[in-house]
């Protein structure tokens, strides 16, 4: 990898897999500062861009339109996060979520009383969102969307930052749309975990 760690400015990496989830070539590299994972190269933002709006979820879901499957299980997953992390969400009225997926995050928050945005660049999930949830969710990336500033006192990410080519610069993007008191909620993959569960191949 030429450049320096986005994170952390670590010059040094170390060679994780030459192959994708499909067997297709892709190498991948870990950051020997702060350990975090990446392609190597990093796509273009327009890249990412044309990415996600048409290809991610068919490639990573196997379908372009959510399953009732997956929705409900989103749902009982959401049901039970709300539960353990009430506190964090008392009393907020303005929320975005990046990355809003097939929407059931919003759908909870809203019947709770919040204020909700959406992010998704996908084009099948936020038209799901819109249509069959009836979300504000606007069908965009993170680098193509403004708010004034202030917007929010809660900001979500739940399994996104990781795909953002700089996660460092969009946070500083999406500090500006806090408020004084808000919060981001940022959840990641844990890759000793996930690794643990995976079959010896892979």
């Amino acid at each position: 990898m030429k450049d320096p760690c986005r994170i952390c400015g670590e010059a040094e990496h170390v060679l994780v897999s030459r192959k994708d989830r499909n067997g297709g070539m892709l190498d991948t590299v870990v950051c020997m500062g702060c350990g975090i994972i990446t392609n190597d190269p990093i796509p273009s933002y327009e890249e990412i861009a044309a990415f996600y709006r048409t290809d991610y979820r068919a490639q990573y879901k196997g379908t372009r339109k959510p399953r009732r499957r997956q929705v409900w299980r989103n749902f009982k997953r959401l049901e039970n996060h709300f539960g353990n992390d009430w506190e964090m969400y008392a009393g907020r009225r303005n929320c975005l979520d990046i990355g809003s997926g097939s929407g059931e995050f919003m759908y909870l928050a809203k019947a709770l009383g919040m204020e909700c945005v959406g992010v998704e660049p996908d084009e099948e999930y936020s038209v799901y969102s819109r249509e069959t949830l009836g979300l504000r969710v606007l069908s965009q990336t993170l680098e193509e969307t403004e708010f004034p500033a202030a917007s929010f006192d809660v900001i979500r990410l739940s399994h996104v930052i990781e795909h953002m080519r700089d996660p460092v610069s969009s946070l500083k993007v999406m500090g500006e749309w806090l408020s004084d008191n808000g919060v981001i909620y940022i959840e990641v993959p844990d890759i000793e975990r996930e690794a643990e569960q995976k079959l010896r191949g892979r």
